[in-house]
């Protein structure tokens, strides 16, 4: 091996060294979209992109999380809300032509529907629904169940008020008199698990036991990974209700958190928490941020970590490329590698195959030696004779 090998071979580990990162072993950093319009959703596109290529992190790889962090945000309620909606205006509409049973039966439909909303978001609908039922019983000619509605109408919102100027005396003065009434403490046993809700009030953790008035109740169990279930029930007893909660999946959660990050205020101590608990479910340590100023409708980017100092200062996005956002997340960048001088591959000698004996110069030279000294000697032997035979003082033979 040419002894300049081994040098340039430490040169080439050290240049292996100074490579980037593996895609394997770059930091994951979630992008949280908390505006959902199209100039956000640019923003994100960008950034993701950026991330990439990056050398030292890469966007997330899980698809269903990706998108649950950008576009519209997750609105449970929207469909419970809307089908009550429709059944208090088919109510209301049933009322007004004097078809009272139907119109009894789409507000208690209604509020059935109701029943896998957020509870603190059904109150008000659930009230006028009530409201409606107690105004169809009391048509019917049923005081006790219009009553009772009337009364339920009242516990889902203290401050309901019946304008006398739309509505008749009678049932004015019917549902003043049901709100005014005292009804009897009852048992009601909650079978289940999570946060129980009774009338769009959290009562607290179930299974567990609570007083409340005899009459109609809303009751349901909701949490932050579970899926709301509820029921609409009369109780005048002790009483005993199962309620199944669904676990939320993955998806919805996230949704979930990102839909409270969204809507907590400029507040750092809250939206710590709120970051905190998103990227716990997203098993990520790093974030971007992005939303608009709703003053002046600029876009702003804002990085997390979950180590000090967690949140970057607000930046103003201008025409800056989405790599340059992300800075205060990237480590220093690897110095520059040292110039080598590209490996040269090592060429070994050419092997000659030596040639046959007869070949070899040390043969043909030591047989052109040996002709040589023949014919000299062949040469100097015939002189002699010559030499001999010539002399005249020779006398043959000698004596």
């Amino acid at each position: 091996m040419p002894c300049g090998l081994p040098a340039r071979l430490a040169a080439a580990c050290a240049l292996l060294a100074a490579a980037p990162a593996r895609a394997d072993e770059r930091r994951v950093v979630a992008i949280i979209d908390l505006t959902a319009d199209g100039d956000s959703r640019a923003l994100h596109e960008a950034v993701y992109t950026a991330l990439n290529s990056h050398w030292a992190l890469s966007p997330m790889n899980t698809e269903a999380f990706n998108a649950a962090l950008q576009g519209d945000f997750l609105d449970e309620d929207k469909t419970p809300l809307a089908d009550a909606a429709k059944d208090g205006a088919e109510a209301d509409d049933k009322l007004a032509r004097f078809d009272f049973q139907p119109a009894s039966d789409a507000a208690r439909d209604g509020l059935q529907r109701l029943t896998p909303a957020t509870p603190s978001a059904v109150i008000a609908p659930a009230a006028d629904l009530a409201f409606l039922a107690g105004m169809a019983e009391l048509e019917l000619r049923r005081g006790k169940d219009a009553a009772a509605y009337f009364a339920f109408a009242h516990r889902l919102s203290p401050a309901y008020a019946v304008d006398p100027i739309r509505y008749l005396p009678e049932i004015v003065d019917a549902y003043k008199n049901a709100a005014g009434a005292h009804a009897p403490a009852v048992k009601l046993s909650i079978q289940g698990f999570g946060h129980a809700w009774i009338d769009g009030v959290d009562r607290g953790a179930a299974p567990r036991t609570f007083d409340v008035e005899a009459g109609w109740h809303l009751v349901q169990l909701a949490g932050p990974d579970l899926m709301t279930a509820g029921k609409v029930v009369a109780i005048d007893r002790d009483q005993t209700i199962e309620l199944g909660a669904a676990s939320a999946s993955d998806e919805t959660r996230v949704q979930r958190a990102r839909r409270a990050l969204a809507q907590l205020p400029d507040d750092a101590v809250a939206r710590a928490g709120a970051m905190n608990q998103l990227a716990e479910l997203l098993k990520v340590h790093d974030a971007v941020l992005i939303w608009k100023r709703k003053e002046d409708g600029k876009l702003l980017v804002q990085t997390w970590r979950d180590r000090a100092p967690g949140f970057s200062a607000l930046r103003e996005h201008g025409n800056e490329p989405a790599s340059e956002l992300l800075e205060p997340l990237a480590p220093p960048a690897p110095p520059e590698p040292p110039h080598v001088a590209p490996l040269q591959p090592f060429v070994p000698p050419v092997h000659e195959d030596e040639p046959e004996w007869y070949r070899r110069r040390w043969v043909q030279a030591s047989v052109a030696g040996g002709v040589i000294v023949g014919v000299v000697g062949g040469i100097l032997y015939a002189r002699r004779s010559m030499s001999v035979a010539l002399d005249p003082a020779a006398q043959w033979p000698p004596r």
